[in-house]
């Protein structure tokens, strides 16, 4: 099947200040929005769109510290790091004690460095952001093959000499109805790989 990448500056779906970049193999289409964090705003797999898109909150420019429910809540899927919900890092913790880490992370207001290709099995979008407040790097990649099969892949580097306290959270946001069931395997499948550096 043939493969498309564009950037899609007009989409219906999509406000028009914001460039977005449209994954397509098979059936399957992703649209992300670099300005936003990378948010992915639309998933549609299998002819469905997958996605929640607010018709209260408007897509604006990210404020660092703002309220993400307030300001940015508008659907499609965030990724949260360092954190979830806005807190002070424990006093217990060397180094950041008592650092403020603002609602759902830091990502979601942070314009990453995005990277886009193509490979043998498909396409792919590559985003990558460096900690404001803590020195991380994070990134995500995720990746469509010709049947439409969506990966992502994630990457957190601690770049400082302290080990890092955080949380991750992928935050996609589903249009729920009365009839929507959510089924879970009974045994999960994860995948933890944590390195340390020489």
């Amino acid at each position: 099947m043939q493969q498309r990448f564009r950037m899609n500056r007009n989409s219906s779906s999509v406000a028009s200040r914001y460039s977005s970049l449209d994954l397509q193999g098979g059936p399957t289409r992703l649209t992300i929005i670099p300005a936003l964090g990378a948010k992915i705003s639309s998933m549609v797999l299998g002819g469905r769109e997958w996605l929640w898109t607010s018709d209260v909150i408007p897509y604006r420019d990210p404020v660092d510290g703002a309220s993400y429910v307030e300001t940015a809540d508008t659907g499609g899927y965030d990724e949260c790091f360092p954190t979830v919900g806005a807190c002070d890092v424990p006093v217990d913790v060397p180094h950041y004690a008592g650092l403020q880490l603002p609602d759902h992370g830091e990502l979601w207001a942070l314009r990453p460095d995005v990277e886009r290709g193509r490979d043998a099995r498909g396409e792919w979008v590559a985003a990558r952001w460096q900690g404001r407040r803590m020195p991380y790097r994070f990134g995500r990649t995720t990746h469509i093959d010709r049947a439409g099969v969506v990966t992502m892949r994630y990457h957190a580097v601690n770049d400082g000499g302290d080990p890092l306290p955080f949380l991750w959270s992928s935050h996609p946001l589903l249009p729920l109805t009365p009839a929507t069931r959510v089924r879970l395997p009974s045994t999960p499948y994860q995948a933890v790989r944590i390195r340390r550096r020489p």
